[in-house]
């Protein structure tokens, strides 16, 4: 059965590779970000705004619960938020259900990819630059990836199809298929 979490930085392409994967595995895939949104009726910017990081990660956690109750014993490709890693319960539980895939990338990767929707991401609310705002944050993450991941992929010059078949060749070695 295949239970894949992706986790990795913003910008890393965490959600079209899920899309992706379920794609090309036929296996449902599901954005946590989507299901927060859906879940809470507001957009990740305002959850920000009005409840804090502490507010979200809360929700963020609350739903990642639900999203792996309801699919328990089924499969499915699950593109979390990037800081999810943040929150310890979340890590153990990621561990626990799925086989976590840490999508790495450089801050000059993620940079060129986020810098358009800088404005629409919290963390990049700073007040710092860009390419400096994530570079903390990688640097603050890198071991809760490392903690979480069973796997790790690294994205920069590759296009999401081929992160995508990297990942396939490594869940047909892990299931025999």
């Amino acid at each position: 059965m295949v239970r894949l979490a992706l986790v990795g930085m913003m910008g890393s392409g965490k959600s079209s590779v899920a899309q992706m994967l379920g794609t090309r595995l036929q296996i449902p895939y599901l954005d946590l970000d989507e299901e927060i949104e859906r879940h809470t009726g507001t957009t990740i910017p305002k959850l920000f705004a009005e409840a804090g990081e502490s507010g979200f990660r809360a929700a963020e956690r609350a739903v990642l619960e639900d999203v792996t109750a309801a699919f328990r014993g089924r499969e499915l490709i699950l593109a979390t938020g990037g800081g999810v890693v943040t929150d310890p319960s979340a890590r153990a539980l990621l561990r626990r259900e799925f086989q976590t895939v840490w999508l790495q990338a450089t801050v000059a990767t993620l940079a060129q990819r986020v810098r358009a929707q800088a404005l629409e991401r919290p963390l990049l609310q700073q007040g710092e630059g860009t390419e400096q705002r994530l570079s903390e944050l990688s640097r603050a993450r890198e071991a809760m990836y490392c903690d979480a991941a069973t796997f790790s992929v690294t994205v920069d010059g590759k296009t999401v199809g081929e992160v995508a078949e990297e990942i396939i060749r490594w869940v047909k070695r892990q299931t025999g298929k």
